[in-house]
């Protein structure tokens, strides 16, 4: 399934196919690590803060990862479109793992745990694409 989507990719966007190329395999990482660091705060956090940014960088990430799936397969100028509104997503995404790893750092009850670790290399991971893509 995963060498079915590459290869789609690598047909949609043959200018920057090894950047989408790359941008497809880092998803499973960037998204992996995401939903693991927020769901593992919404277990644990004790503060309304990271119960907050916890759940606010789920929202963020479903609704890229859904415009980002969208726009791979579209055509034209409507996949132009969606691809602006993808980076601006990631822009997005970047600033909402920022916030949860503060959050996390910050909370009481998981600031000795390894998720805040995972928090700050997923806001990490988050901005390669965005370097990846600018050049």
């Amino acid at each position: 399934m995963a060498a079915a989507i590459v290869l789609l990719s690598l047909c949609a966007a043959p200018v920057n196919a090894w950047k989408t190329a790359a941008h497809i395999v880092s998803l499973p990482l960037i998204e992996g690590s995401g939903i693991y660091a927020s769901v593992k705060t919404l277990a644990g956090a004790g503060g309304t803060a990271a119960n907050a940014a916890a759940a606010a960088n789920l929202g963020v990430l479903a609704a890229n990862a859904a415009v980002g799936v969208t726009a791979m397969v579209m055509k034209d100028e409507a996949r132009e479109n969606l691809t602006k509104i993808h980076r601006i997503g990631g822009f997005i995404v970047t600033a909402s793992a920022l916030a949860l790893s503060i959050a996390v750092s910050a909370d009481t009850n998981t600031s000795d745990d390894p998720v805040r670790f995972v928090s700050w290399g997923y806001t990490a991971f988050t901005a390669v694409p965005l370097i990846m893509f600018a050049f």
